[in-house]
């Protein structure tokens, strides 16, 4: 069926592609690899969780004032369905997200079975110096463990002048590559 807006037809070649990509693997002696359909949930809204909250990096892509995207890797938090990172003040995304905030996020696995959260959502600069310099410790800490993330987070006060940027969660696409599978929530 063709619903005239790409989304059949991206289904129908991911299909392909997941059905050679677990013949190969189970060619190569690799005895798991499931086979499902296109459109079945491969991540559930419980898994996309949990894999957020640990630790991961996170590639935040914005659109930057010459029209080009600016991405870069970042830390960041994922609570109550939206995503807090920091930069400084003066940083290209801080600035960026003045004139555009629409942002996207890629976090991923780089080793097998591949796995991705996509998120795209509307960035908003967090006024609370008090909120701020909670999220910049426990981000920290989240990354570094407790006594470099304390030291780290203290030290960024002075030096680069920390803002919070949160995340409002506008789409969430999810893919798990063991399962073969892919999902998108709107």
């Amino acid at each position: 069926m063709h619903h005239g807006d790409g989304f059949s037809e991206v289904h129908e070649r991911y299909s392909l592609l997941s059905q050679s990509a677990c013949n190969f693997l189970a060619e190569s002696g690799v005895s798991r690899c499931v086979k499902r359909k296109a459109n079945a949930m491969q991540m559930t809204e419980e898994e996309v969780k949990r894999y957020l909250n640990e630790p991961r990096i996170a590639r935040a892509a914005s659109n930057s004032p010459s029209g080009f995207p600016h991405v870069v890797a970042t830390w960041y938090a994922y609570e109550d369905g939206e995503l807090y990172f920091f930069c400084g003040r003066r940083a290209p995304r801080a600035s960026a997200l003045k004139k555009d905030p629409k942002m996207v996020f890629l976090i991923d696995d780089d080793h097998y079975p591949y796995k991705h959260v996509t998120v795209q959502g509307v960035g908003h600069l967090e006024e609370s110096r008090t909120k701020t310099d909670r999220y910049v410790e426990s981000i920290s800490i989240r990354y570094l463990g407790p006594d470099m993330g304390v030291k780290y987070a203290a030290s960024l006060k002075s030096s680069i002048d920390p803002v919070l940027i949160r995340v409002e969660v506008t789409k969430l696409i999810s893919w798990d590559y063991f399962t073969g599978g892919y999902r998108t929530k709107a």
